[in-house]
């Protein structure tokens, strides 16, 4: 049976899913001022287990005069990082930043 689960999901539904490999947890802390600043926050401390994707290496394509700053990213290299943490079309993925904690389904 499977359990209904809420896009936003609370410390007790992180920590009972936390070591189970069909979740995927994702740490997404950037800094638009310092883009050094959330990978080194992620060196402090983060959620165990959890790996740190960067907005501008991992979540974004590259920039340019007609895409904006932070556009989509090829979707076959995307799909590749996606996977490199292994992610797939059957995995729950959690999203932290900073205090906040979402699911994406």
């Amino acid at each position: 049976m499977n359990e209904e689960i809420s896009p936003l999901i609370d410390v007790e539904m992180l920590e009972k899913h936390r070591t189970n490999p069909a979740w995927v947890i994702i740490d997404c802390r950037f800094d638009l001022t310092d883009p050094t600043r959330g990978l080194a926050l992620y060196k402090q401390g983060h959620i165990p287990g959890a790996r740190y994707a960067n907005l501008d290496k991992d979540l974004a394509g590259c920039p340019g005069p007609m895409e904006g700053r932070h556009p989509l990213p090829d979707p076959n290299i995307f799909s590749q990082t996606l996977a490199t943490w292994g992610i797939s079309n059957t995995t729950n993925v959690v999203k932290c930043i900073h205090n906040e904690i979402q699911q994406i389904n």
